[in-house]
This record gives structure tokens, C-alpha cells and sequence, in this order.
């Protein structure tokens, strides 16, 4: 059997990761034998990432990718709106997200208020921070 060579296998690990990600699918999900056969039988010489590498070292990676990404389209942008939702996970934790618009809208981050979702003052001093980070000069 041949073996993947370092440069192609990190490309595929990047591909597969990425597609975990956006599908929402369990990165554990690549530790169970229907996939690793799958895979096997599809390009035997590859051989999947553990699930820590996967939700470790590759998410990070893919994250700064992500990261530096929104913060060049929030550079270039001469002036943006900003939003803010909140919502509930499916643990029953409150969230809030914000997305920027550039006018493509991007989203910047999500918050856990814990017990100051429904303060006004909390979501001010929220507000507060994501406009200092995009820059208080690009916000009208």
C-alpha cells in the first residue's frame, strides 16, 4: 500500500475537517469504524485524523484562517452596520451573537451573557466592545 505524502494528506485532513465544520458533524464521528472503512475503501493510503487532532490543532488552525480572514473584509470595509441577535442553545444557555455588515454581512462573535442577557446595560457594554474592535470610526 502506498502512503500519502505529508503535503496531500495535510490538504485532505484541511478538507475533511472543514466539511465536519460546516456540516455540523461530530469530529467523533471519524472514529467510527462505517467512516474509517468508508475511507479505506475510498483512498486506503489516507489515514483519518483522531478526532483530537481534529477538534484540536486542525480547528484552531481552521479558526485563525476564519479570523484573519473577517479581519481583512473589516479592514477594507469603509463603514459597516452591526447587529445583534440573541438566542438560546440547546442546552438552554443564552447566546449573542453579532455580525457585522460590510455591507456582506460577516459574523464576528458570539457571547454568553449567563445572567445578564436581559440587561440593557450588558448589551450596551457588549455593543461597546465590538464597536471598539471593528473601530468606532466605521460605524455611523
Amino acid at each position: 500500500m502506498d502512503t500519502v505524502t505529508p503535503a496531500p494528506k495535510k490538504k485532505l485532513d484541511e478538507l475533511l475537517g472543514r466539511a465536519l465544520i460546516v456540516t455540523s458533524v461530530s469530529f467523533n464521528a471519524m472514529a467510527h469504524e462505517s467512516w474509517l472503512n468508508f475511507f479505506s475503501e475510498i483512498r486506503p493510503a489516507y489515514l483519518v485524523p483522531t478526532p483530537y487532532f481534529l477538534f484540536g490543532p486542525l480547528l484552531d488552525h481552521e479558526y485563525s484562517d476564519v479570523m484573519r480572514s473577517v479581519k481583512i473584509k473589516l479592514d477594507n470595509a469603509d463603514s459597516v452596520t452591526i447587529m445583534a441577535d440573541g438566542w438560546t442553545n440547546v442546552r438552554g444557555e443564552g447566546l449573542m451573537n453579532f455580525i457585522v455588515a460590510t455591507p456582506e454581512p460577516i459574523f464576528l462573535k458570539s457571547v454568553e451573557p449567563k445572567e445578564n442577557q436581559e440587561t440593557g446595560e450588558y448589551i450596551a457594554k457588549e455593543f461597546e466592545i465590538v464597536i471598539e474592535d471593528v473601530g468606532s470610526h466605521k460605524v455611523y
